[in-house]
């Protein structure tokens, strides 16, 4: 049986924010095979995970017994927690780790943590395309509030 350590993120251990930030932009590639980031995307997000100017930032991560990065979560909570929503960014669990409960206990750690701020309400997006992340988003209760929709331009 695998064993799972979860932790808060270190902000100041730079090699664990660059991997959660790839961890972040390397995740829609699994439902959208043309999904691309550049280098000023990927800075762009390990500069939003170290800023606490606009909010808070909450990553926990979950590591195997050789200490890699199995899974994480990250949410961003406003300057007034109780009065505006927290904002979910990233669910990921290693393809190999799945169906353990990893990403349950994920939800319910960072629900806690939610819950101790006084936050009321939880947001987040998921892709259209990734309807396991949809139906296990309603397991855990959340609700369809909106539908984003884009196009294309060609001409």
């Amino acid at each position: 049986m695998t064993t799972f350590r979860f932790e808060t993120l270190d902000v100041s251990d730079e090699k664990a924010v660059v991997d959660v930030a790839r961890i972040h932009h390397d995740c829609p590639t699994e439902w959208d095979p043309h999904h691309r980031y550049t280098q000023e995307d990927l800075d762009k997000t390990i500069a939003m995970i170290q800023d606490h100017k606009h909010g808070r930032n909450h990553v926990l991560l979950v590591r195997n017994s050789d200490l890699d990065i199995v899974g994480m979560h990250w949410a961003r909570v406003g300057v007034e927690p109780t009065r505006q929503p927290a904002y979910l960014m990233s669910l990921w669990v290693r393809p190999g780790c799945r169906r353990q409960g990893v990403a349950t206990e994920l939800k319910r750690q960072m629900e806690d943590w939610l819950l101790a701020l006084g936050v009321g309400e939880i947001r987040t997006h998921v892709h259209a395309q990734n309807q396991t992340m949809l139906d296990f988003n309603k397991r855990l209760g959340f609700g369809v509030t909106m539908i984003g929709m884009s196009k294309k331009v060609e001409g």
